[in-house]
């Protein structure tokens, strides 16, 4: 990054700015590519998608420091480029990224070849995405002047501070670059965007490495249609923003159509007119260059927030074990090596925390503690608070434990269910259970066991991509037999 041509370019920008959510760690579904090609160029040989490298990552959800995020499928978009021929290149142009190796004369990319770009950023990838998406000067370089993710259909919602867009990009911390995204308030009968809401900024200060995200990577380049060569490539991590569609100045239902991104230069005196026109060279500069090399990652799509763990933390428990005690437990997720520390912070009035037990992160990551100093309340409240060596610390939610058993022996934490489906189930002992969502004619439609421990436990079975909207019931088998069963709604 060019730092002295970032901030001169940052200086002529005082667009709209919020506070946006750094991701800090993503729930990916994999799956493995098929017929992705192979080739040979200049003596090199290029597989696309071959075993074993072949997998593909698409987002499903996230975690920021505070919530868990999920994906509404319901939400369908494509992805538009904008270009403008310019003195570096002129027509359609591929550069891309995809997560891969380079072996003596071998290189291997784990994603099909790319027909087009369009196609190839819009199925919500995390391990490809475009090189230098704005960047029309350098070396390795684009005429693309924005990114349009289309909602056609459009998309409204009633809480906007609960849904909003996902923007990443490949790099590492201290060199991620800035950008700039608006949400789409109207199109014309082409799908093309014809108003905007305002402009926020994304500066370089707002992104961090995600966790466990770096990745070996390949950079490939052609004209369209021709085969794409070896541009490069190294190891990476990965970063992320979630901003609202309320932080993107969007009121509670109204209709939107996606959203637009567009490169760090982007001047301040741009009307929504302005924003439309690619070709008007004030509005969108012809010399976009280094604070303009934002490597685009393929994720797009709606996003929602969850009521379940942050992606870190893989269970939390607490059970009172006599008048006096309490024992809480909880584990993580392989992240020991990424932490500086773990607190188990806890409050008598579900208001006002402080640390009780600070833990050394461990590799077996299984963390117990019992609390002995409960005061006279009959409630007390537990969170967990993860410090990273690097970045935002992750925070649990809330964990309540009384005498009264205010968890009944299984019951849905929400309903209705909008993907993750979220139950409480308070055991006497360390168990396994089987929990099955079977629809309504009776077909099971999952089979999960899962490991119940002594208290009350919350447990999450991810549905967002296995569920259509409709009527499910969540069956609970003990030791083979059916011990509860409750009918949920999936939106």
């Amino acid at each position: 990054m060019n730092k002295s041509l970032l901030t001169a370019a940052l200086g002529i920008i005082t667009l709209c700015a919020n506070a946006q959510t750094k991701i800090t760690s993503v729930l990916t579904n994999d799956t493995w590519n098929t017929g992705g090609g192979s080739y040979v160029a200049n003596g090199m040989t290029y597989q696309w998608a071959q075993n074993p490298n072949n997998v593909a990552r698409k987002v499903v959800g996230f975690s920021s420091a505070n919530s868990n995020y999920d994906l509404q499928t319901s939400a369908q978009g494509q992805i538009k480029l904008r270009r403008k021929n310019n003195a570096a290149i002129n027509g359609d142009y591929n550069l891309v990224f995809t997560e891969g190796y380079a072996a003596g004369s071998l290189n291997s990319m784990s994603t099909p070849m790319p027909s087009n770009m369009e196609t190839y950023l819009g199925d919500n990838a995390y391990n490809k995405g475009a090189e230098n998406l704005f960047d029309n000067t350098g070396n390795n370089k684009n005429n693309i002047e924005r990114l349009d993710w289309i909602a056609t259909n459009g998309i409204t919602v009633p809480d906007n501070s609960k849904f909003g867009f996902v923007v990443m990009q490949k790099g590492n911390d201290g060199d991620y670059m800035p950008v700039n995204i608006a949400a789409i308030t109207a199109i014309d009968a082409n799908g093309n965007p014809t108003a905007y809401g305002p402009v926020v900024n994304i500066n370089e200060l707002q992104w961090e490495n995600i966790f466990n995200s770096s990745f070996s990577n390949r950079v490939n380049k052609a004209t369209a249609g021709n085969q794409l060569l070896s541009a490069g490539g190294g190891t990476h991590s990965r970063a992320g923003n979630y901003v609202t569609l309320a932080q993107l100045g969007i009121n509670d239902n109204v209709t939107i159509y996606g959203y637009s991104i567009f490169g760090a230069d982007l001047p301040i005196a741009n009307s929504a007119t302005n924003l439309t026109s690619i070709a008007d060279n004030n509005a969108f500069p012809p010399t976009s260059c280094c604070y303009c090399g934002f490597d685009f990652l393929a994720v797009t799509g709606l996003f929602k927030e969850a009521e379940s763990l942050p992606l870190a933390i893989q269970s939390f428990v607490g059970n009172k074990i006599d008048g006096n005690k309490n024992a809480i437990s909880f584990s993580t997720n392989n992240y020991f090596n990424q932490m500086r520390s773990i607190e188990l912070m806890k409050s008598f009035d579900g208001i006002t925390y402080f640390t009780c037990k600070e833990f050394a992160p461990n590799f077996s990551n299984n963390y117990n503690y019992t609390d002995e100093k409960l005061g006279a309340t009959l409630k007390t409240y537990y969170r967990i608070k993860i410090n990273k060596l690097a970045g935002a610390p992750i925070v649990s939610g809330i964990l309540k434990v009384n005498n009264d058993r205010d968890v009944r022996n299984f019951e849905l934490v929400s309903n209705p269910v909008r993907s993750n489906v979220t139950f409480a189930y308070k055991s006497s002992e360390k168990t396994k259970l089987q929990a099955n969502i079977v629809d309504l004619y009776g077909k099971t439609i999952s089979t999960n066991a899962v490991t119940i421990q002594t208290g009350t436990n919350l447990v999450s079975l991810n549905a967002s991509s296995t569920l259509a909207n409709g009527i499910y019931l969540l069956q609970i088998y003990k030791q083979g037999t059916l011990e509860s069963s409750i009918r949920f709604m999936k939106q």
